[in-house]
């Protein structure tokens, strides 16, 4: 139907194009506008870099460390958390996954 490189005007069919992009993975983009109005082009949305994907993960990093956080704490106050040696050595690979992500040396686990 429509395809990557395609430039058009901003009219009836822009929801249409809209639709097939957001179906097919692809996106509109605004291009510089010539005499007739403004242009828009179908593109392939690119690649995330490796730094945005790192990012990625650092984030879902630290999110799965609040969940096992509390859980520890909760621990260390006395309650039983089920599974918690499980939860403490996930804790420890994630924490150690996200040093090395910002750069840092993992730390070593007590024995």
């Amino acid at each position: 139907m429509y395809n990557v490189g395609d430039i058009f005007y901003l009219d009836s069919g822009y929801s249409a194009r809209a639709n097939y992009c957001n179906q097919n993975e692809l996106m509109i983009v605004e291009i510089e506008p010539d005499e007739n109005g403004r242009r828009f082009q179908i593109q392939s949305i690119p690649e995330p870099t490796q730094e945005e994907l790192n990012n990625k993960r650092k984030y879902e990093i630290q999110e799965r460390l609040t969940q096992l956080d509390q859980d520890i704490i909760q621990d260390m106050a006395g309650e039983i958390v089920p599974d918690i040696e499980e939860k403490k050595a996930e804790f420890v690979e994630l924490h150690n996954e996200l040093r090395e992500l910002l750069g840092k040396e993992p730390r070593a686990v007590k024995e």
